[in-house]
């Protein structure tokens, strides 16, 4: 989609910041879904550098999360107000959740299909088999020995 919306979140109301009349979405609860389907069909041409950058950005995301979690839980118990910490931790989550969707739509229409082949292995998530995708060039590992060189698992290297 060619079109932009800001939500002002002072007044709670959907404003219109597109420049070429297309198609505008004012109402405040449905920015988050358009974005969400505009960011999944946009994984579709991520490129090797971006993969990478997602993959390292969701796990730093992770830590931050499960950080301000441990804040909040330590704040609670103490009885301080916590409320700002709680809602980072929130919007860490949903930033969190964003970049595992963007993620999982890459890994399902990357071409190699090397992200479809790890999804299939129980317990590779979407975030891990990008990791994969973005790290191991499967064209040029011809067997997969040579994958098991390159992590350093062949028993004939010293």
């Amino acid at each position: 989609m060619d079109w932009t919306t800001m939500i002002d979140a002072s007044e709670g109301v959907g404003k219109d910041y597109s420049t070429n009349g297309a198609a505008v979405v004012t109402e405040p609860h449905m920015a988050p879904i358009l974005l969400r389907k505009d960011l999944r069909k946009a994984a579709e041409t991520l490129g090797i550098a971006e993969v990478r950058f997602l993959v390292d950005t969701y796990y730093q995301w992770q830590d931050f999360r499960i950080a301000s979690g441990n804040q909040t839980t330590a704040l609670t118990k103490s009885g301080e107000p916590h409320e700002v910490v709680a809602w980072t931790q929130e919007r860490m989550a949903s930033l969190e959740d964003d970049i595992r969707a963007v993620l999982d739509a890459y890994t399902k229409s990357e071409p190699t299909r090397m992200g479809q082949w790890a999804r299939s292995i129980m317990g590779i998530g979407p975030v891990i088999a990008a990791g994969l995708c973005a790290h191991i060039d499967i064209t040029k590992a011809p067997t997969v020995g040579h994958i098991w060189r390159f992590a350093g698992l062949d028993p004939t290297q010293s």
